[in-house]
């Protein structure tokens, strides 16, 4: 991927208050699909990005949904009151496991009901007790 590296020249003002002289970047770098694949890559994928505000999250239980760059997420509060997030998809089948916001003492999947607990460790898995090397 070859992006072009914007150059300025040393009487360049990004902003100024006469708006005929200044300047935004070249649309493309807005518009580029590569460019965008590109920022995720090397800004979004590698900092904290806001979900949602601590007080959301008061109490054991309580979580929230979201979206970042069409990863779907959730963030709960744990039984030993820590702030988690996890991918929103149940390891089984890839369900979405919440929607929205609200509190709950387990994290069930709606699809074959496998079930976590607000750690994001498994605790039920319908139908596999006889499964030999389930794990």
């Amino acid at each position: 991927m070859n992006i072009p590296i914007l150059r300025l020249r040393k009487d360049d003002v990004p902003f100024n208050a006469n708006p005929a002289s200044s300047f935004t970047i070249p649309a493309r770098f807005y518009l580029d699909n590569d460019i965008y694949e590109r920022e995720k890559a090397a800004i979004f994928y590698r900092s904290w990005l806001y979900a949602g505000h601590a007080s959301q999250l008061s109490k054991p239980g309580d979580y929230i949904t979201t979206m970042i760059h069409k990863q779907n997420i959730f963030v709960v509060r744990d039984d030993s009151n820590a702030l988690r997030a996890f991918y929103n998809v149940c390891q089984h089948r890839g369900h979405e496991l919440l929607a929205g916001a609200g509190n709950t003492n387990m994290i069930i999947c709606p699809y074959h009901a496998w079930t976590y607990d607000l750690g994001g460790n498994l605790k039920a898995a319908r139908n596999t007790k006889g499964m030999a090397r389930f794990d």
